[in-house]
């Protein structure tokens, strides 16, 4: 695995509510697995669903218990700028699109943010 920082800065929310409870702070860049590469962000995807998201409604409908600080942002673009042992499909540098409707390990609305490349065919960008 490559070096990488180990903060980043991130609209976070530490607890479900309104626009008020996005806070931009920074905060720890998450741990990348053997099978996860490390995106340096360039550009989050705002969708109308965010909102329910932030309100707690998908926490609530899907029985989730996140836990926070909790990053939203469904799906972005930036460059590989850490990768697992186990990552091969993609490179340092290299420019990537990917999902994170839900994700665990959080969402785009950060600088950074962890991703597996094996979810989406369509991850490289050339």
């Amino acid at each position: 695995m490559t070096k990488h920082p180990n903060t980043m800065r991130a609209a976070v929310l530490d607890r479900f509510g309104g626009p008020e409870e996005l806070i931009h702070r920074e905060i720890g860049v998450p741990e990348i697995g053997p099978e996860d590469v490390l995106i340096e962000v360039a550009y989050a995807g705002v969708g109308e669903w965010d909102a329910f998201e932030r309100q707690g409604g998908y926490a609530e409908m899907l029985n989730m218990n996140p836990e926070f600080p909790y990053i939203l942002g469904s799906e972005g673009s930036g460059i590989v700028i850490a990768r697992g042992e186990k990552v091969s499909n993609v490179d340092l540098g290299d420019q990537v699109y990917a999902p994170a409707f839900l994700n665990p390990n959080g969402g785009f609305y950060a600088n950074m943010r962890p991703s597996m490349p094996s979810m989406s065919p369509e991850f490289r960008m050339d």
